[in-house]
């Protein structure tokens, strides 16, 4: 199965710290990504490395991975009222759609042309 990154939130009190900015710099690049289902697992697995070689090395409050289903998290490890550090959410991508595909979705209520749209644009040409 294959997911599509739709939305990297980063908290802006988090992205103060030298851990939190670097974190938030790591997951910034995966917005509107396609990933597969193994890369998701792997993405999962590198961010708990990432997290637990920063709290190693850095001060503050220790750090951890959630996951829950449509995103992962990192925040606070022991208080559950502290801003997430970051949160990427993803969703399934049910199909890919091609030119054909689109037209078929649409109702023939107009016949084979839409208004606003010239039998050039129907055939795949400009408007």
């Amino acid at each position: 199965m294959k997911y599509f990154i739709h939305s990297v939130q980063t908290y802006a009190t988090a992205g103060k710290t030298r851990k939190g900015a670097m974190l938030q710099s790591v997951a910034v690049k995966f917005e509107g990504a396609v990933i597969d289902t193994e890369a998701l697992r792997e993405m999962t697995v590198l961010f708990r490395t990432l997290v637990d070689i920063t709290n190693r090395r850095g001060r503050g409050k220790p750090l951890a991975v959630h996951t829950s289903a449509g995103s992962l998290c990192v925040k606070p490890q022991y208080n559950g009222n502290d801003n997430h550090i970051f949160t990427i959410s993803f969703k399934p991508i049910r199909c890919t759609l091609d030119t054909a595909a689109v037209r078929e979705i649409f109702p023939g209520i107009y016949g084979r042309t839409l208004p606003g749209t010239t039998p050039a644009a129907q055939e795949g040409g400009e408007i």
